[in-house]
């Protein structure tokens, strides 16, 4: 085998392992977000009761994005003491071009759930239970949820 030929196959399967490793991580992050209007998720593969519509979104950018979709997800957060707390949520839109699944706290909040912020987390609570947690990664803050392979996930 020649050196090229050799060298673009390392290369090939370098960017391989890369799409693939980034496609289960940006499966697996949603995002609270206190700016979004709505629940979105560039993935229809978690989405319950799916129905397509065709819509457009604003993102923050001002950039406009097609809604192709809606459904409802079901969340497994992991709480800060370790249970986990299963977690509806209904009305999420599939926008293809989002960047990351995101969590609407103006939706939650227009439903009667409660914030409590602390340092690097931010609980959501329906009365006292605490339903998930946010944690700060940096630069957004992320629901931490336990995957199991359900036909939800798939």
């Amino acid at each position: 085998m020649n050196k090229d030929k050799k060298e673009k196959e390392e290369k090939d399967k370098v960017e391989e392992a890369n799409v693939t490793t980034e496609e289960k991580v940006r499966n697996k992050s949603y995002y609270l977000d206190t700016a979004c209007t709505s629940h979105m998720t560039p993935y229809a593969g978690r989405l319950l009761n799916y129905s397509s519509c065709s819509r457009f979104v604003k993102a923050t950018s001002q950039q406009s994005m097609e809604i192709v979709g809606k459904g409802d997800i079901v969340m497994d957060c992991v709480l800060r003491d370790g249970s986990v707390s299963s977690f509806c949520v209904c009305g999420v839109l599939h926008v293809p071009d989002l960047a990351h699944p995101l969590i609407s706290w103006r939706k939650l909040r227009e439903k009667g759930y409660t914030e409590f912020g602390e340092g690097d987390y931010i609980s959501i609570n329906k009365g006292t239970k605490v339903v998930f947690k946010a944690v700060f990664d940096g630069n957004l803050f992320k629901i931490p949820e336990i995957f199991t392979f359900g036909p939800y996930y798939l």
